[in-house]
């Protein structure tokens, strides 16, 4: 379709060149005519009689209601709509540090996807993926971005209406800087640098003077997460035991020292005040009992992020807010897309953790909001599977009350793909009762529910570790009905390669969930037969892994620059050779060259102690009633 938008363009004339290819609409002054005024909130749009009105407030704001109003205008539809965001600023996170380190077109694609959904910011997490003067070793073979690379990746988000922050790292999350001897004097544990050494604050004035170069934002997220035993590493061999609030606190000030000097306002990730408030070292424990100086302790400008994907009840939420505000401090909040479980989105958990979150923000004033997007133990998933879970908190943001019924909808309109298709990557939907902090029964088996799918893939079949429990289960049906849903649709051509690479991925785990149950079973029973016919099996098996990692190394080279990949490499590679020593294993047997296999001899128990049946019933029930 050809439009002519005129009237208040001056400042959104550039984002529509960038995304008129990606909305399937020319700029013509022949076109259907699109008139254009600012307004001082969010955006109307009228579709009628022809005509075509939209009043907006930022760039964000008229890509979303354009979205909308091209949608109605194809359908013949007469639309009228007003939204105002909840929030001053709604962004999204993207780990760049987890092995995977997207390519800089890629990441101008994804914030394409953001725009048109109404996304204001984006923030980079690199903890050391990104150059730093005069520190070679900082992010050396890691795929870190060069100064240029995000001066584009900036310029392109400033010209979108998306402010670019620069999220790094300046106590913990470290690791993979300080394995190196160039930094042995300024480490205190493997991943933490140490408090109070010169040399420490030197680095991280490089780093900060570093992204002030190229980010032309006064905001900056300066990490200090997860920095587990400060304190007690060299630290503590060098000067004795302090308090740890109180050298945290030192810390803090010296960091946000150098952040006004170059003209930064700093923010920083909460549950280290609350990990060190409680014995366990817990973020979410009841029992954290709070310094009663702490606004004290925190220099005045820094806001605390909370983060929390974790938990999805409302007065939890409301709770953790509430803790929050006793810091005197500003509050960010930071949800999650769960991209960082295993091989595919967690859809599931995401809305689940995502819909009573933002209701408790909006209730409580917090009007800054982001997802995070991490990309735990290698980056497994790919990053573009967020798209359906960042269309919910963009609802959220616009139309709060409406945001899960209409979520189907509007991924349609301002992603243009097909929602289902982007449902059926949750490999791990099951349909699961909804975890919650007051049943721990059901949280100890978490980590069995959210991950199942990587589990299966990794396991060796000859082992079988979490075989008992998967015999609980019917996996091999909840597979094979995902398989068939993929097959028969259309992948969208520019992610024809995630969608294959599901589709290997479900081959390989609808083969693999239930292959060492077998084997089990048919070496007890002395089944040779069986055996025989399972050996063949894992042949193909075999096989199959061999082409997923090829469909894998396809992905990661379009989309991330080559860096990380060895990990995912040799993890797949491990589990082809496992599954040919378990072939080689089995024949061999059968042959007569060896009286038993030892590794089938073994009993096999649950999985980390964990035994609850009347659980797991519960769970196979549920398959076979949503899937049936």
């Amino acid at each position: 379709m050809r439009y002519n938008i005129k009237g208040d363009t001056k400042s959104i004339s550039d984002a529509l060149a960038y995304l008129a290819s990606d909305m399937n609409f020319e700029l013509s002054k022949e076109g259907k005519e699109i008139r254009a005024e600012k307004c001082p909130k969010g955006f109307s749009l009228s579709v009628e009689k022809g005509r075509i009105a939209i009043a907006y407030a930022t760039t964000p704001d008229f890509c979303r209601a354009l979205s909308i109003a091209l949608d109605a205008d194809k359908r013949g539809a007469l639309v009228r709509v007003r939204q105002e965001p909840s929030y001053e600023t709604m962004g999204v996170m993207l780990d760049a540090s987890r092995g995977a380190v997207m390519k800089t077109e890629w990441i101008k694609d994804f914030m394409r996807h953001m725009v048109r959904m109404g996304f204001n910011e984006l923030m980079l997490y690199t903890e050391d993926t990104y150059e730093v003067d005069s520190y070679p070793y900082f992010g050396y073979m890691r795929g870190r971005y060069t100064k240029e690379e995000l001066k584009d990746i900036v310029a392109y988000g400033n010209t979108l209406g998306i402010e670019c922050v620069p999220c790094i790292q300046t106590l913990g999350h470290l690791d993979t800087a300080l394995r190196w001897s160039a930094f042995a004097d300024i480490k205190d544990q493997p991943g933490c640098l140490m408090i109070g050494e010169e040399k420490t604050y030197q680095l991280i004035e490089a780093m900060i003077q570093s992204v002030r170069e190229v980010f032309t934002t006064d905001k900056i997220h300066a990490g200090l997460d997860e920095a587990w035993g400060v304190g007690l590493g060299n630290y503590f061999n060098k000067n004795g035991y302090k308090d740890r609030f109180t050298i945290l606190s030192e810390h803090l000030v010296r960091v946000v020292e150098i952040c006004k000097k170059y003209d930064f306002k700093p923010m920083m990730w909460s549950d280290m005040f609350f990990r060190l408030a409680t014995p366990d070292g817990g973020y979410y424990s009841a029992g954290a009992k709070l310094p009663w100086n702490l606004p004290d302790l925190i220099p005045g400008g820094v806001s605390q992020v909370y983060w929390d994907y974790y938990n999805n009840s409302e007065n939890f939420y409301d709770v953790m807010i509430r803790e929050h505000k006793k810091m005197g401090c500003p509050i960010i909040f930071a949800g999650g897309v769960w991209t960082w479980s295993g091989p595919s989105v967690n859809n599931r958990q995401s809305i689940e953790s995502t819909i009573p979150a933002l209701k408790m923000c909006k209730k409580h004033g917090i009007s800054h909001v982001f997802a995070t997007l991490w990309g735990d133990d290698g980056a497994e998933c790919d990053l573009y599977e967020s798209l359906y879970g960042l269309q919910l908190f963009a609802e959220m943001n616009y139309d709060s009350d409406n945001g899960e019924t209409k979520l189907d909808e509007m991924f349609r309109v301002c992603n243009g793909f097909d929602a289902e298709a982007f449902q059926v990557l949750d490999l791990d939907d099951f349909d699961v009762p909804t975890f919650r902090t007051d049943e721990p029964e059901f949280a100890e088996l978490e980590s069995y529910i959210v991950n199942t799918s990587k589990q299966v893939l990794y396991q060796n079949p000859l082992l079988g570790f979490f075989d008992k429990n998967f015999a609980m289960a019917p996996l091999h049906r909840h597979y094979e009905d995902l398989l068939a849903r993929l097959e028969r649709m259309d992948a969208p051509p520019k992610l024809k390669s995630m969608f294959e690479c599901h589709k290997g991925l479900l081959k390989v785990l609808l083969s693999k969930c239930d292959i060492g149950i077998r084997l089990k079973e048919a070496y007890d029973g002395g089944d040779r037969a069986k055996l025989s016919v399972l050996s063949s099996e894992l042949k193909t098996l075999t096989q199959d892994l061999s082409d997923l990692m090829e469909l894998r190394k396809k992905l990661w080279y379009e989309r991330n620059k080559p860096f990380g990949f060895e990990q995912v490499l040799v993890r797949l590679s491990g589990v082809c050779e496992l599954t040919k020593l378990a072939y080689q294993r089995v024949d061999s047997y059968l042959a007569g060259q060896t009286d038993k296999i030892e590794e089938l001899e073994e009993e096999r128990l649950y999985y980390n102690s964990i035994e609850r049946p009347h659980f797991l019933e519960y769970f196979s029930r549920k398959i076979m009633m949503t899937r049936s």
